[in-house]
């Protein structure tokens, strides 16, 4: 739930580090009415992520991005006391184009690093964090749907993946539903397919 009361002390506290609320909103290049409405406690909605990563840089050090993501409920609390600062996750692939909240990025995120998690170099400490985490998501009656999107939205990568490959594969004479051997020319053509296919898949990685 949006912590109003909180969300407008934390205002309030950097304002009072700049001469005016005019300059706050300056330095922010947040509506200083907009601003005003939130320290008196009018609106009872949070604002979108992208503004409070604009509060959180103008700050002055009061207080940070994910702190306010907290305040503004886009962040589960106690999965955040799970993991917390120290928690390391990897982008996972299977969301790429999908538009979600931060939250929502942020369990998918970790239902992937879990999956992944016997390749991963982590330590048994890190390793620990994820596991606890994923099994909060698992048991929670609300996250828990996450996991079964996850394994929806997992297959529908897959498969169109592989409907990509056959594609390519059938552009050089390989078609795998009526195998046959391939030619020397098909190997050298199959051999440079599948670099760009890893190629591919390390990018992915990195991001």
């Amino acid at each position: 739930m949006f912590d109003v009361k909180r969300f407008s002390e934390i205002l309030q506290k950097i304002s009072n580090t700049y001469s005016s609320i005019s300059e706050f909103s300056e330095k922010s290049d947040v509506n200083r009415t907009y601003l005003s409405k939130y320290i008196n406690m009018k609106l009872n909605n949070p604002p979108t992520p992208k503004i409070l990563e604009k509060i959180a840089n103008a700050s002055n050090n009061i207080t940070t991005y994910k702190d306010l993501m907290l305040i503004c409920n886009y962040i589960d609390g106690n999965l955040d006391k799970i993991g917390g600062e120290s928690i390391s996750t990897f982008s996972n692939p299977y969301i790429k184009d999908i538009l979600l909240t931060t939250s929502e990025e942020y369990i998918y995120d970790i239902i992937y690093t879990y999956e992944i998690l016997e390749t991963t170099n982590y330590t048994d400490m890190q390793k620990n964090k994820i596991i606890a985490s994923y099994n909060y998501i698992k048991n929670d009656k609300d996250y828990c749907k996450y996991i079964f999107n996850y394994e929806k939205l997992k297959k529908e990568y897959n498969d169109l993946k592989k409907q990509t490959i056959n594609e390519e594969l059938l552009k050089i004479g390989f078609d795998m539903k009526n195998y046959n051997p391939p030619t020397d020319k098909q190997k050298e053509q199959i051999k440079a397919l599948l670099e760009v296919i890893l190629k591919d898949n390390k990018k992915e990685d990195e991001d």
